[in-house]
């Protein structure tokens, strides 16, 4: 496994604008050497940290973790090969389920799929033993209440991130977007100059 890792993970509702430059910055950090990880949903920051991923060249697509609720889901599949995962596969899913659950509260009004959902989330932030934390959590989620809580399905993995001292950096918040739009512009000027000399 990369020694290098991020989680790129958040609402499906998350902003164009927020999107694009989640994109771009995880496609700066693939350059870097990161692998991503992250949750294979079809809209919002999962799908911006997919196409990042996955649209860069240099893309090791075996380091990469996306892991997916169950076998199909967003006619995404189980290929490791690809940095799919079926998190339901990994002998350790039972204490996933138990982490995720614990750091929700309950299952209180939750169906069988949306257990799953929950239960693939200490995957992104743990890794495959749920011992190897990413380095940060890159994120967008609407806040609620104090102490990094966040509105959502994102609100499990961010507690689990908390919990153990994983640094959580939301796009919500205006100067955290202002720091990524930054490094990215700065990035993307210096590709512009270095393609210029060429």
């Amino acid at each position: 496994m990369a020694t290098k890792r991020v989680a790129v993970i958040g609402s499906r509702e998350t902003p164009d604008n927020v999107c694009l430059l989640a994109k771009r910055f995880t496609n700066i950090l693939v350059e870097l050497g990161y692998a991503i990880y992250s949750g294979g949903c079809p809209k919002g920051m999962d799908y911006a940290a997919l196409k990042g991923a996955y649209g860069h060249k240099a893309s090791d697509k075996s380091k990469n973790r996306i892991y997916l609720a169950w076998d199909g889901m967003a006619d995404l599949h189980h290929d490791p090969a690809n940095g799919f995962y079926d998190a339901t596969k990994f002998e350790n899913y039972d204490i996933a389920k138990i982490i995720a659950e614990l750091a929700r509260g309950s299952w209180h009004g939750l169906y069988e799929k949306g257990i799953m959902l929950h239960s693939r989330n200490p995957y992104q932030v743990l890794g495959d033993d749920l011992c190897s934390n990413v380095d940060f959590v890159l994120t967008w989620a609407i806040p609620s209440g104090k102490q990094g809580r966040v509105k959502g399905g994102t609100a499990t993995a961010v507690r689990i991130a908390v919990e153990h001292f994983i640094p959580v950096y939301n796009l919500y918040y205006e100067d955290v977007f202002n720091r990524v739009d930054h490094f990215v512009s700065s990035v993307l000027m210096q590709r512009a100059v270095d393609n210029a000399k060429r």
